[in-house]
């Protein structure tokens, strides 16, 4: 069998001519004829006797009519001065929409597309069939995005650069994994208003700082005039979970609404500003490492498990509900802030990071404290407490040090070291102090109490059971045989510490320790005697040898 191949040669140029008479889809521009109104998709209103496809760049520059669009639409871009409705049916402009004269979103869905208002205002009416499906929002000023009533549902993302406000009880549903990555939520009105989660919704808040994005984004939530303004939702799916995520800047001000999600992550940056508190419902709430929650305002939490691996701070006025309270970060309370934390379990409340109470700064744990690692720095006043009733702040590694003072029962356990001052000064404990094991570490730079040396003040019962006792002489000062320095209080002391019975060594010389019904007193120093210089050694070797050799230089002259 043969097989038999033929080629057939076709001339260049009836090739080039074939290839440039081919129909291919261009760009057109279409332009509204008339100053009336009409729907996106009649042919008879654009210039071109059609209507716009995908294509093509749609423009209306008249001002005193509206277009409304209720089919599925795809076109490569909208330009509009006077208003346009989409109230039924998909829009998608794959290069945006520009609008100036009104857009209203009453039923339809916007997919994939950049909408730019600059003039007018965007609102959603009181339909619930709305849908924003991947889309980005830029506008000029605020108030830019009026919500009036109805609920928007969300999917792939949203990102806003204006204003939305939530106005006559409308809702915005988020759907699935989103990402609400710039802009602000404003609440008005009387009625409750709400951002709801579908269960199993992820909602990330603003964008991270990354290579290509320097600057996180950041969004605002205002309050507004309206009552008990809802954010996210607890999936009631017991198998889902509705998870609220910061990853960029979330500022929340204004007073009175909830934010609820199952569970919140903060990667971010979270500030509150307000004045009566916000309400944040998880059932998990976890400040990451390197992340920040500034409680600036007024806060009211709720949450099965609070962890803390980042820096907290504040608040003026912050109560936290937590079975597990867990502090591996820094947690701030400033000059003038108040927080309490409080637990169903005794000891639920830990620390292995950094505590610090600033002066006139208040800090109550209502079931208990524990402390393993860390530390614990107190120049306010701190309440540990069950029932209203004092109880233990158990003290099992780390140090607890300041100037301020524990209305609670201490006890020190471990490698704890407890230091007065952090720096000469006066920690006061009103309740008793139980020193099972532990370093109390006293610093002495001159007579006067709390300036110059240190005292640790118990109200109650101190038991010396299985401790040390370490003094540090400070500044330069060398104490005088007469001088006593009070080092410990309280209304009755029991007990010694395990290496100072009757003295103690410090550097430069040794005290006289002293145990009273009521004190711990160091007394009557004696200074260490001089370690000769090295090379006083050496002269003194020098001179021992050249005696030997003379005595012996002598004895052979005999």
């Amino acid at each position: 069998m043969r097989i038999i191949v033929r080629f057939v040669w076709v001339p260049t140029a009836v090739l080039l001519l074939s290839l440039l008479s081919a129909p291919f889809a261009h760009a057109v521009m279409l332009n509204w004829k008339a100053n009336v109104d009409g729907a996106f998709n009649d042919a008879t209103k654009w210039s071109t006797g059609k209507a716009p496809g995908a294509n093509d760049d749609a423009v209306d520059n008249f001002v005193n009519h509206e277009i409304k669009s209720t089919v599925n639409t795809k076109v490569k871009s909208f330009t509009t001065k006077g208003g346009f409705d989409l109230a039924k049916g998909t829009f998608e402009a794959t290069n945006g929409i520009t609008s100036s004269g009104g857009f209203g979103l009453n039923g339809g869905t916007i997919k994939d597309t950049v909408v730019t208002i600059s003039g007018g205002r965007f609102s959603i009416s009181n339909s619930d069939n709305s849908v924003l499906n991947g889309v980005t929002f830029k506008g000029i000023g605020t108030d830019i995005l009026n919500q009036s009533g109805g609920t928007v549902t969300v999917r792939k993302g949203l990102t806003l650069q204006p204003i939305m406000r939530f106005d006559n009880g409308s809702k915005m549903a988020f759907d699935g994994s989103q990402v609400f990555a710039e802009g602000a939520l404003s609440f008005e009105g009387a009625a409750q208003n709400a951002i709801k989660m579908t269960d199993g919704t992820d909602l990330t808040i603003g964008t991270a700082v990354s290579p290509t994005n320097l600057f996180p984004g950041k969004v605002t939530v205002i309050r507004g005039n309206a009552a008990n303004a809802v954010i996210g939702e607890k999936s009631s799916d017991p198998m889902k979970t509705n998870t609220i995520k910061v990853v960029g800047e979330l500022s929340l001000s204004g007073d009175d609404y909830t934010i609820a999600a199952n569970r919140f992550i903060n990667e971010g940056k979270v500030s509150v500003f307000n004045g009566q508190p916000l309400k944040l419902q998880s059932d998990e709430f976890h400040n990451k490492k390197n992340a920040t929650f500034n409680a600036l305002g007024s806060l009211s939490m709720a949450t099965s498990k609070f962890t803390n691996d980042g820096t907290w701070v504040g608040g003026k006025k912050v109560e936290i509900s937590a079975d597990k309270f867990q502090n591996a970060g820094s947690l701030t309370v400033n000059i003038g802030d108040d927080l309490t934390v409080k637990g169903q379990k005794v000891g639920s409340a830990t620390n292995t990071g950094t505590v610090f109470v600033d002066a006139a700064g208040k800090l109550s744990f209502q079931s208990g404290y524990r402390q393993t690692a860390g530390s614990t720095r107190i120049d306010g006043n701190v309440t540990i407490e069950r029932n209203g009733n004092k109880t233990n702040g158990v003290f099992a590694g780390g140090k607890l040090s300041g100037s301020g003072k524990v209305n609670g029962n201490v006890v020190s356990r471990g490698f704890t070291t407890i230091k007065p001052g952090d720096s000469p000064g006066i920690l006061s404990i009103d309740g008793n102090f139980r020193q099972r094991q532990g370093l109390l570490d006293i610093e002495i730079g001159g007579t006067i109490l709390g300036s110059e040396y240190s005292q640790l003040q118990i109200s109650d019962l101190s038991r010396l059971i299985n401790g040390d006792l370490e003094a540090d002489l400070i500044n330069g000062f060398v104490p005088s045989f007469g001088d006593a320095f009070v080092i410990l209080t309280a209304s009755n002391v029991q007990g010694i510490f395990v290496n100072a019975p009757d003295t103690l060594a410090v550097n430069g010389g040794v005290f006289d320790v002293l145990y009273t019904p009521t004190s711990v007193i160091l007394t009557n120093f004696t200074a260490a005697a001089p370690v000769p210089e090295p090379y006083t050694w050496l002269l003194l070797g020098s001179g021992l040898i050249g005696l030997v050799m003379w005595r012996r230089y002598a004895h052979a002259q005999i």
